[in-house]
């Protein structure tokens, strides 16, 4: 009778308990920041906010591995203090993250790192001169030119969104503030790409201010370093408004996405655009389901696995933590738990239970009437 007992407690553990992986991820947070890191094949978030009567800051590093669908927080010190909606670029050539500036304790400060992706460590920068502090701005890798190009943003010691171009060079740790005739309005919450197809860095507007007048997306430009000229491209037709979204661009094709942002107010939309930056031609994506609006999320191309990537952000001041994928096909996806995202699950196999602990539950049950039925014979 003893042993019955004990079996039947197993098949109840088995069989009650759902057998999920157990998987860390980043907390819910608005205005982190991701790349990929194409020498390990993964993408890594840094930072970010969440707000409740003051801020919580981040300054952590996780690992996303789409592959197997999990995330690792990479332990390290000596780095930046937590902030959000602060440029954290890769540099392809030294396999390093530059971080600059963005919204921290104190605002916003002008101090500036460099992340050793191999040697997980971080350096503290020191250039002169600096930039002004600022969070919300828009920084690019320019692969063509080997410089980080920023333009505009969030300044700290006016709150004003300045005409200024910036370059930064990596080996000689040097800012050099460039002088084009023409430039985008001052403005944040805008964003570059670089188009590696056709070699230029492409920015798509934000929230933008000129004087008494303020508005949102000031037109896609682009920003040559070589002659120092911005210009403005033609769109077709022409993006609907916004700014604090999300803008990343496929390698592969050389198309660029769009998802969400603010239109204003509170007024946000859950909707995807893709860019061809060949034509200039937007089309919106139908996608049977989608990811709720939001603002200040974070999105990236992962090459490997021909997918876009979203994470976290911000909708009606609740923060988000949730991971979406955008597939070759124009369909969005969640991606939740630590299963494969590339696998269904099995036609004969029940969600959180494992197929292994199902069969062994019936042929414990099995074992169980049986002792029972020998018992009652004896």
């Amino acid at each position: 009778m003893k042993r019955t007992w004990v079996l039947l407690l197993l098949v109840l553990v088995l069989i009650t308990v759902p057998q999920i992986s157990a998987t860390d991820s980043p907390s819910p947070r608005m205005g982190s920041r991701m790349i990929y890191d194409p020498v390990d094949q993964r993408v890594l978030l840094f930072g970010g906010s969440m707000y409740d009567n003051g801020y919580t800051l981040y300054n952590d590093i996780w690992s996303y591995r789409y592959e197997t669908n999990t995330w690792t927080e990479i332990e390290t010190s000596g780095g930046p203090s937590g902030r959000f909606n602060t440029p954290f670029i890769y540099d392809s050539d030294t396999h390093r993250i530059i971080v600059f500036s963005g919204f921290g304790a104190n605002e916003r400060s002008a101090d500036m790192y460099s992340y050793d992706i191999e040697e997980n460590t971080w350096t503290r920068l020191q250039p002169s001169p600096m930039p002004f502090a600022r969070s919300d701005t828009s920084v690019v890798y320019d692969e063509k030119y080997d410089k980080i190009i920023m333009f505009s943003g969030y300044v700290h010691h006016n709150d004003t969104h300045p005409l200024d171009t910036w370059a930064y060079d990596v080996p000689t740790n040097t800012w050099e503030k460039m002088s084009p005739n023409i430039t985008p309005k001052g403005q944040y919450g805008h964003y570059f790409i670089y188009d590696s197809i056709q070699e230029r860095s492409l920015m798509l507007g934000g929230h933008w201010s000129e004087g008494q007048r303020h508005g949102y997306t000031d037109g896609l430009w682009q920003y040559d370093y070589g002659s120092d000229t911005w210009t403005l491209l033609e769109e077709t037709p022409s993006l609907p408004n916004r700014y604090w979204h999300t803008f990343s661009y496929n390698t592969g094709n050389g198309e660029a996405t769009v998802f969400s942002g603010s239109h204003g107010s509170s007024d946000h939309s859950d909707d995807t655009w893709i860019l061809d930056t060949g034509t200039g031609a937007w089309r919106r994506v139908e996608s049977d389901t989608r990811p709720p609006s939001r603002v200040c999320s974070t999105a990236v191309f992962d090459p490997v696995n021909d997918v876009t990537l979203i994470f976290g952000g911000m909708v009606d001041q609740v923060y988000l933590d949730d991971l979406w994928v955008l597939d070759s096909s124009g369909q969005w996806r969640e991606l939740t738990g630590g299963t494969d995202p590339t696998e269904p699950i099995e036609e004969n196999e029940i969600p959180g239970y494992p197929m292994l602990s199902i069969m062994l539950g019936i042929v414990l049950i099995a074992q169980v009437g049986l002792g029972k039925r020998l018992v009652n014979h004896s």
